[in-house]
């Protein structure tokens, strides 16, 4: 037996040869052949997986993009909320804005194209505080005999220019004047910003 092969205008002239309405028949052929060479339409997506972080009173710019879909796109936030001072904008799927607030924002955005079809995904965006910039206290330092524990425990808080408390700062405590306390090493800053010493 020897191989051979059909192609769509052979079988369009053998439809014409062997039956009278052979015309509806080649058409309809021909149309099954190109709905099955057809590429799969791809639904819309936002193709953007995360955001960069921010720090508190640094411009932000960052874009959302959508793929697969017709534009123009209407983009908005479905749920939770963008850290304060930033935005997203409706036409163009950019969030941005300053903000002077520490702290990470969870939030869905939503996207719609010309056509009505939608998608979303979930973000979150986090704002770091700014630099060192305040030095307080929190518990002051009270009076204790020589060779007494200090109590309650000195407490020092360090924030930035904003009040946003800045973790992991080194912060030493020492006497003014004579004598001499022990315990007053450096200590790093916990999450809330504070140094504590007793």
């Amino acid at each position: 037996m020897h191989p051979f092969r059909v192609t769509a205008s052979e079988m369009v002239r053998r439809a014409h040869s062997l039956l009278p309405g052979g015309l509806r028949v080649a058409f309809g052929l021909v149309v099954c052949a190109l709905a099955l060479g057809a590429s799969p339409v791809l639904a819309l997506e936002i193709s953007t997986t995360s955001l960069a972080a921010g720090t508190a009173g640094v411009a932000y710019a960052q874009s959302i993009v959508g793929a697969n879909g017709t534009e123009p796109y209407a983009w908005s936030v479905a749920e939770g909320a963008l850290p304060a001072g930033l935005s997203l904008d409706g036409g163009t799927g950019e969030v941005s804005g300053t903000s002077n607030v520490a702290g990470t924002s969870d939030f869905v955005v939503l996207v719609q194209d010309a056509v009505g079809d939608t998608a979303s995904r979930a973000f979150s965006i986090t704002i770091a505080a700014a630099a060192p910039a305040a030095l307080t206290f929190e518990v002051q330092p009270s009076a204790v005999l020589a060779g007494a524990t200090m109590s309650p425990a000195v407490q020092v808080k360090v924030a930035d220019a904003f009040g946003n408390a800045v973790a992991s700062e080194l912060v030493s405590l020492a006497l003014i004047g004579s004598g001499a306390l022990t315990g007053g090493g450096a200590v790093a800053t916990d999450g809330s910003g504070l140094a504590s010493f007793s």
